[in-house]
């Protein structure tokens, strides 16, 4: 009884210890409902550093951008068009769009962080 309890701690510590595989997501075959309804653009960017995150409210991929010269401000952006081989969650890219005014649809996360929807015009991988 005794060893098969060691057994089963050990495997369990065994498969807890496993390393992380990156985090791919399917397309889902459309944009988001609100880039359809986007309001004017905020912000113009150009081949600005980003990551790729995820939002949980609105269940879509994200853009994420520390705006420089602060310590907490973030533009998010909901991605409107990111092809399938950027679809993985904590990818570092490099990017350009704009940023559109989500109209209230979004909620952001955390303080300083700013949601948008984002149209990219190019992108690439760290």
């Amino acid at each position: 009884m005794y060893t098969r309890f060691v057994f089963v701690l050990l495997l369990g510590f065994a498969l807890a210890c496993r390393p992380d595989k990156e985090t791919v997501l399917p397309e889902t075959g459309s944009a988001p409902a609100g880039c359809t309804q986007s309001g004017a653009v905020i912000h113009r960017v150009s081949d600005i550093n980003g990551t790729v995150g995820y939002h949980r409210d609105s269940t879509r991929l994200t853009l994420s951008y520390g705006v420089p010269g602060t310590f907490d401000s973030q533009w998010k952006g909901v991605v409107c068009n990111l092809p399938n081989e950027y679809r993985v969650v904590g990818k570092r890219v490099t990017f350009s769009g704009e940023f559109r005014d989500a109209k209230g649809t979004l909620r952001s996360m955390l303080g300083g962080q700013e949601m948008y929807y984002l149209y990219l015009t190019d992108i690439k991988s760290q």
